[in-house]
């Protein structure tokens, strides 16, 4: 359903049904089209298998895809042995962690990049994280009816 607000208490476009209360997200925000098509697309592309990301969940997959295909880490969180004891520190930029972090029990500085939460993506990252992973899909492969009604919708909305 869309609607264009005209004025105060005024609209047009689709019709409402009279008594009932209805749930409003402005349609410049795309943010529930949007989420709905990526997580769409992730499903396609988990079920088809033709991504080459050393994952196994559906949940591992919206991660790899983030960490390549959109924003990528926030901020990296590491930790560094000092005279008082262990410090949780932050940073915005790989280089930016200082060399003397703590090596774990694997052997791997203790250096752990935080995802951008989806919810934080504006419109455009969103767009182009999409977009990415669309081409990425169709490079890789998949084939699915679904796929295909996926972007034959797209398609119709340009």
């Amino acid at each position: 359903m869309r609607i264009l607000i005209t004025g105060d208490y005024e609209y047009t476009g689709d019709k409402l049904d009279i008594g009932h209360y209805y749930f409003v997200e402005k349609d410049d925000s795309g943010t529930l089209q949007q989420n709905s098509l990526f997580h769409a697309l992730l499903d396609v592309y988990f079920a088809s298998g033709c991504y080459s990301y050393p994952v196994t969940t559906k949940e591992g997959l919206k991660k790899a895809v983030k960490k390549s295909l959109g924003e990528g880490y926030e901020r990296y969180v590491y930790f560094i042995l000092t005279g008082k004891g262990i410090v949780k520190g932050e940073a915005k930029t790989m280089e930016e962690v200082p060399e003397n972090v703590m090596i774990g029990a694997d052997g791997k500085d203790m250096v752990y990049g935080e995802l951008k939460s989806w919810s934080d993506y504006t419109k455009a990252q969103r767009t182009k994280t999409v977009q990415n992973l669309i081409a990425e899909m169709q490079m890789s492969g998949v084939k699915s009816i679904k796929f295909e009604e996926i972007l034959k919708g797209l398609e119709e909305k340009t």
